[in-house]
């Protein structure tokens, strides 16, 4: 890391307390009017202190009993940290600021335990944090305790499900020939005929343990739909690892009957899936059942009934209202229009969908549940 970058974090990190944004005696953000939705409604706000555009959540229920959400950010650089203990009255309590390049985002965080994992994804190459490590025991201040340099254009999706490895994905040549050992065993091509766009034609990998699927899933690019072929989302049949099969591929979503435009193509900035609910190494996270929790850029929040997986039918969606007015925003994640890219589901059942001009909006699913609906095993 580079001397200027450190001494710049050290400050930023040092000044938690300036930052702390605590709001205990304050109203709840008002629900943003127009938003549209079926059999999924809208409970509760926050527009994160002005600090919209968050990307990747990360739950943590510790043993103060509480409920956090952590939040990456796309057009701020730094992290929040909103209490979603009472998920229709959340509690923005502090942005964690970060005074890295300009042409950095802090988009990624994943929780387990009493250790987050932060991580920088440049545009360019650069000498500074690849990810950061931080003790949440006390996880209203999170203490920084280690990083590591990665070099190049830093990590983007990472994952860390506890014990000694976390798994980053980066542009650096790792080692790994003696701790692991990884070997191919089958592989499924998906493109073509279904779209490459950054070398991400697969950009969502879920296993459903219990049945032996896979849900995967692209990332739409290209606004308007002129990425080289179909955005799509599907299920994998992987009950024979060495000769996985597509077995079906989600129905596109339909706008609301009086939506001024024919198709989501011809709403404008991205169409198509970009994540689901993951992070299910967390405790606090809700595992895989029936019900596909999707963001699906500008068409919102999409839910998938999957009990019959040849048959994926949609069952519900919020589309947030639309955000005019706003200073223009800068980088892959700025859109002419409001889009979600990022959802997490507690074991509650409450639904967090990022805004990319709002905030974050907690939702409730109030549709039929299949059979196997989402677990709330674990939650009070």
């Amino acid at each position: 890391m580079s001397s200027t970058f450190g001494h710049a974090l050290g400050r930023s990190v040092s000044a938690l307390a300036v930052a702390t944004l605590f709001s205990g005696a304050a109203l709840a953000d008002p629900i943003p009017p127009g938003g549209q939705g079926d059999h999924v409604k809208a409970i509760g706000f926050s527009s994160l202190g002005g600090h919209y555009g968050a990307f990747k959540m990360a739950l943590n229920h510790p043993a103060n009993g509480r409920w956090y959400l952590y939040m990456g950010h796309s057009f701020d650089l730094g992290w929040s940290i909103l209490d979603v203990t009472n998920p229709q009255d959340p509690k923005y309590l502090k942005f964690i600021p970060c005074d890295g390049p300009k042409d950095t985002i802090t988009s990624q965080v994943t929780v387990h335990d009493n250790l987050m994992i932060t991580s920088f994804d440049r545009r360019r190459p650069a000498e500074a944090p690849g990810v950061i490590f931080w003790d949440i025991s006390d996880p209203v201040n999170p203490k920084q305790i280690a990083q590591w340099d990665s070099g190049g254009t830093g990590a983007h999706r990472n994952s860390y499900p506890g014990g000694k490895y976390a798994y980053l994905a980066t542009r650096v040549n790792l080692d790994i020939s003696d701790p692991t050992q990884p070997k191919l065993i089958g592989k499924l091509q998906i493109t073509p005929p279904f779209a490459s766009v950054a070398g991400r034609s697969v950009h969502t990998v879920l296993p459903i343990w219990d049945r032996r699927l896979l849900y995967v899933s692209s990332e739409a690019m290209a606004e308007r739909c002129q990425d080289n072929g179909l955005n799509f989302a599907g299920l994998i049949d992987n009950s024979n690892p060495a000769k996985p099969r597509l077995i079906s591929v989600f129905p596109p979503p339909r706008p609301p009957d009086n939506a001024p435009y024919r198709d989501f193509c011809d709403k404008g900035g991205r169409f198509g899936p970009h994540n689901t609910n993951q992070e299910i190494h967390n405790p606090a996270v809700a595992q895989p059942g029936d019900l596909m929790f999707i963001a699906y850029f500008n068409a919102g929040l999409r839910v998938f009934d999957i009990s019959l997986p040849r048959l994926p039918t949609e069952v519900g969606y919020f589309i947030p209202p639309e955000r005019s007015g706003l200073a223009e925003q800068s980088g892959p994640h700025a859109s002419p229009v409001n889009w979600s890219e990022e959802v997490a589901v507690d074991t509650r059942g409450n639904i967090y969908l990022n805004d990319d001009k709002w905030g974050t909006f907690i939702l409730q699913y109030t549709g039929k549940t299949p059979g196997k609906q989402v677990s709330k095993a674990s939650g009070k």
